[in-house]
């Protein structure tokens, strides 16, 4: 995993004022985007990808939303264009963060027809890779370098890698400071191993056809460290008070060989010229807070807390906000706040995946420190593949995990449709798991003698403690009809005192499956009647019999025509 663990900036304020006059506009001017990231992840084993999108947009242009507020962005119609002709509807977004101030909302896109899920999902077919993208109209249209009111965030996703992209967090707004040396950093974080990130500046089309990016101003145009993702920039001839449009470019690169690009995505956001106070002191994030930086390293379901407290020796108030809290988290009190110091708890039953946060302290005189923080929240398992292959009307299942912790083992599951509906799952096996590894397992487990139909297998992936989670095959498993007359070797042989005999037959008929002893004395008869054409099995108990060699027949009257087929086995007691 590759992290910037530090994230402090040190500018002037947001003339809050002059921002009011400026974005508070009518709908009509369409003055509502002001910042998006899309991000991506996909499991191992299917073509299913999940997409976060966080957007901000301008809140008066939807009345007064508090944090946890339901919009449907309808200022550009906003929708996730997934790369392979096909699209959602409008989306709706929850609010997480407001700034009355500077008239924002920053807010996380919902699944469509789902208000519950925080998050969309989309299945692709084969091929690829798909570009996805936020493409629509309506920014500020105030940017000096960019009053094209058009935007556009985009992600680059390849479903047969089971990638996941980066994640960044940055402000809404960045404030710089007019002055010859500006600059921030971009934190970022990756989920994959064997990769590194590289930074950029987006290109005018992967902008929206924006009129420049990177932001210039008296001849000075900003850069960016590739390695670091410092952006650095004279402003000294930029205007005062003005707003500029960014979008910095993350790729996600091979360790080894840097030319593979295996994704990326883009950051957009706005930056503030805006001097307030000369040579201000900066606000500090004190104890109880956390280090600037921390990794929090944990499983899916423990509970994470902690208090962020800031404080600053000049005199007024701080304001205390976040960019990037994950999905269920809370702030209590609820963000933003005000106050010196001033402190909110962070309260989160952990998610699987990787996230950033950056706390954001802004004073009075306009200074700012953002403070970031991580979380790589990695399943108990992490499967690599899963798949099956049919013989006969056998079903082996393979699968592998890439790392293990608190892992027990699988219980394998198997559902069977019927007249089009998927029956209740059944467990038909287990396998014991290696508890806690890094290195790479490989497992199976056959299900035998089906009969024809159609399947569908899940592993319950059990913890020592009891937790669970469930790994879905991608495709159904389908059972055939048997095209030959089939007598299968007894399993086990020997045996004692029990064992099974499994046949096959082609067509519809009386079938009679007889056992002999080695004199020819028939001992027992397991079948006789109709059977359907199918796969079949029968449990054979030889308790009562004496140790020795037996046989067993099968015949099969079909269409007038008889078939039989006979084979041996032991019991030994």
């Amino acid at each position: 995993m590759k992290i910037l663990e530090r994230f402090s900036i040190s500018f002037a304020a947001i003339i809050a004022v002059v921002l009011l006059n400026v974005f508070i506009t009518n709908e009509a001017s369409a003055s509502h985007f002001r910042y998006g990231h899309l991000t991506y992840k996909s499991p191992a084993n299917n073509n299913e990808v999940t997409f976060t999108f966080t957007g901000a947009f301008r809140r008066s242009g939807h009345g007064a939303p508090v944090v946890g507020s339901i919009i449907t962005e309808t200022v550009g119609a906003t929708n996730l264009i997934f790369g392979d002709a096909t699209a959602t509807g409008t989306l709706r977004f929850r609010v997480i963060s407001i700034d009355v101030a500077n008239d924002w909302l920053l807010a996380r896109a919902l699944q469509p027809g789902d208000d519950s899920k925080e998050s969309i999902t989309k299945i692709y077919g084969a091929g690829g890779p798909y570009l996805a993208e936020i493409n629509s109209c309506c920014r500020t249209g105030v940017e000096i370098n960019n009053p094209n009111q058009n935007y556009r965030v985009s992600t680059l996703v390849d479903v047969t890698n089971s990638n996941a992209s980066p994640v960044s967090t940055l402000p809404v707004i960045v404030n710089l400071v007019q002055g010859p040396a500006s600059s921030f950093n971009v934190p970022a974080i990756d989920p994959d191993p064997n990769t590194t990130l590289r930074w950029r500046f987006a290109t005018l089309a992967e902008m929206g056809g924006v009129v420049q990016n990177p932001p210039s101003a008296g001849g000075f145009p900003a850069t960016i460290d590739p390695l670091t993702g410092v952006v650095t920039w004279n402003t000294t001839g930029a205007v005062l008070g003005g707003l500029y449009s960014c979008q910095v470019i993350i790729e996600d690169r091979d360790a080894l060989d840097t030319s593979i690009l295996r994704t990326r995505v883009g950051v957009d956001f706005l930056i503030q010229i805006s001097p307030q106070c000369t040579n201000p002191n900066f606000p500090t994030f004190d104890a109880p807070s956390p280090t600037c930086g921390t990794v929090f390293a944990d499983t899916p379901g423990v509970q994470i807390t902690f208090t962020v407290n800031a404080s600053d020796i000049d005199p007024g108030n701080i304001t205390l906000n976040a960019i990037g809290l994950p999905p269920g988290s809370t702030m209590n009190p609820v963000l933003p706040q005000v106050g010196n110091p001033v402190s909110s708890t962070f309260d989160w039953i952990a998610l699987p995946g990787v996230y950033i946060v950056s706390f954001i302290a802004t004073d009075s005189c306009g200074a700012q420190t953002i403070c970031t923080y991580s979380f790589d929240i990695a399943l108990p398992v992490e499967l690599s593949s899963f798949a099956s292959t049919v013989i006969g009307n056998d079903v082996s299942l393979q699968w592998s995990t890439s790392s293990e912790t608190n892992n027990s083992g699988f219980d394998i599951e198997r559902a069977v449709y019927s007249n089009g509906s998927l029956s209740d799952w059944s467990t038909v096996g287990n396998v014991e798991g290696h508890g806690n590894s890094s290195n790479v397992n490989s497992y199976s487990f056959t299900d035998r003698n089906l009969n024809a139909g159609v399947y569908t297998y899940r592993l319950k992936q059990v913890d020592f403690n009891g937790n669970y989670e469930y790994h879905n095959l991608n495709s159904d498993v389908v059972i055939g009809v048997p095209t030959r007359f089939e007598l299968m070797q007894n399993y086990p042989n020997p045996f004692n005192p029990s064992t099974k005999i499994s046949f096959e037959i082609p067509t519809d008929g009386i079938v009679k499956l007889t056992v002999f002893d080695n004199s020819g004395k028939e001992v027992a008869v397991l079948s006789n009647g109709y059977k359907t054409t199918g796969y079949y099995s029968i449990d054979f108990n030889g308790s009562n019999l004496a140790s020795g060699v037996y046989f067993y027949k099968l015949e099969l009257n079909s269409n007038n025509e008889s078939t039989v087929k006979i084979r041996k086995m032991a019991l030994v007691k």
